[in-house]
């Protein structure tokens, strides 16, 4: 009996971890503003931790340097399923850089569809689905 539930544990955590490993990297989408340029950089590490950076770059059209413009959210994650939740502690996970709140975030992993057939593969995807933070929901940022 201590055999079978010892074996049934390491079971249960090696298939955990798999399905971590598997939204574990770096996540990104650049696109074009009005006025320049915003980058959004999502990097889910193997322990469970998180850095989220925006930036937003102006247009150099006189020659002159622009202040690039940033946020910045941390904390952890987990999983549950094929979501992404979002864990943010108020003392250690914010500062005066990481200003973002991500504690009622969710996510999910989007893969591409299967059978293309125009011989290109598509990225991952992690779709944003909820969060308090307004121009987080339904951002879609490509695994790199």
């Amino acid at each position: 009996m201590k055999s079978f539930l010892i074996l049934f544990f390491l079971i249960s955590i090696t298939a955990i971890q798999a399905q971590t490993s598997d939204f574990v990297g770096i996540y990104i989408l650049k696109e074009d503003a009005e006025n320049g340029v915003i980058q959004h950089k999502m990097a889910l590490h193997e322990e469970g931790t998180f850095l989220f950076s925006t930036f937003f770059s102006p247009e150099d059209t006189d020659g002159k340097m622009h202040e690039i413009k940033s946020m910045y959210g941390s904390g952890k994650w987990r999983v549950n399923g094929n979501q992404l939740f979002f864990v943010v502690d108020k003392e250690e996970d914010f500062d005066e850089d990481r200003i973002l709140d991500f504690s009622k975030t969710r996510a999910r992993i989007q893969k591409p569809a299967p059978g293309n057939t125009n011989g290109e593969s598509s990225p991952d995807q992690l779709v944003f689905f909820d969060s308090d933070i307004f121009w987080i929901k339904g951002l879609k940022l490509n695994k790199m």
